[in-house]
């Protein structure tokens, strides 16, 4: 067909109405399970990150008292450390003791056997 002096051919096309319609409802069906998909991806993302902020702070709380016990295992290993010193002077007092035992033993024989002289 030519239309104007222009000499422009001007085309016209039929639409299949049903077809439109039925691909428009394809698109927005799809549209709509596309949004109920985002949205149980949503959900899912807002229990892990409640879930994450959770173990975030199980892990704070684990390491200081990890910390803690590190600091009572150190306290009681100077505790043993001191009771061990301890020992060992209590067995170098003991073996002092014995000697001088012995000693005031041997001391009051001879002061005995010096009386007796005397006497």
């Amino acid at each position: 067909m030519d239309h104007g002096s222009s000499g422009c051919v001007r085309k016209i096309t039929s639409v299949n109405l049903d077809k439109l319609i039925h691909d428009f409802a394809q698109i927005e069906k799809k549209m709509i399970e596309t949004a109920g998909k985002n949205n149980m991806l949503d959900m899912q993302l807002e229990k892990t990150h409640c879930l994450l902020k959770g173990m975030q702070t199980k892990e704070v709380s684990l390491k200081e008292e990890c910390a803690t016990l590190h600091n009572m295992i150190k306290g009681l290993q100077q505790t043993i450390e001191y009771q061990h010193n301890l020992k060992g002077k209590l067995e170098k007092i003991k073996s002092k003791n014995i000697y001088l035992s012995t000693f005031k033993d041997s001391f009051y024989i001879v002061d005995n056997k010096f009386f007796l002289i005397w006497s």
